[in-house]
């Protein structure tokens, strides 16, 4: 170790030179606050069901659900925006839940794809009313079938993860 220019020598000591104990400075980063795990700001998380006895029969009734949470520090003061497809086996559906309106249904091949609309708000820690599309099961071949499907928040101010659930169903046809 070199000494510093400003520090007695060894030498200097030995002949009674005054002698200061060095100081040893650590920087620690300062710990951040306890905050909410999303900072304050809403952020919804989705969860799903499927509901009816599977592998569905033709003509059995069936149904999907979903349901908001805003697990954020803030309420989310806006209306939410969820889409979901309906399988092209699932016929007549229809939608319920208070609260929630269709806001778009987009017929795709396979499927019909919901974007339903909750507009109450949600505050921090609450959830929303269940949304339910209720359909009967319909396969007019014969054989097994099955899938998968995904209900996905479209407008979730915080993001993430939570922001998606699925489900997978099966049936049989005629």
């Amino acid at each position: 170790m070199t000494p510093s220019p400003t520090s007695p020598s060894r030498r200097a000591i030995a002949k009674g030179a005054a002698w200061t104990t060095p100081v040893l400075v650590l920087a620690v980063p300062a710990l951040p606050a306890a905050a909410s795990p999303v900072g304050g700001t809403p952020d919804l998380a989705v969860s799903v069901g499927m509901g009816g006895s599977q592998p569905y029969a033709n003509g059995a009734a069936g149904s999907q659900t979903v349901t908001l949470s805003n697990v954020g520090g803030k309420a989310f003061t806006s209306s939410a925006f969820v889409s979901m497809p309906v399988s092209e086996f699932f016929t007549n559906p229809t939608v319920s839940g208070s609260g929630w309106a269709i806001q778009s249904k987009v017929d795709t091949p396979g499927a019909t794809i919901y974007t339903l609309a909750y507009g109450p708000g949600i505050s921090a820690g609450s959830s929303s009313s269940t949304a339910t599309i209720s359909w009967t099961y319909n396969k007019p071949t014969s054989g097994a079938v099955s899938g998968t499907w995904c209900a996905e928040i479209q407008n979730d101010p915080h993001g993430g993860s939570n922001d998606s659930g699925c489900r997978s169903w099966s049936g049989s046809g005629a």
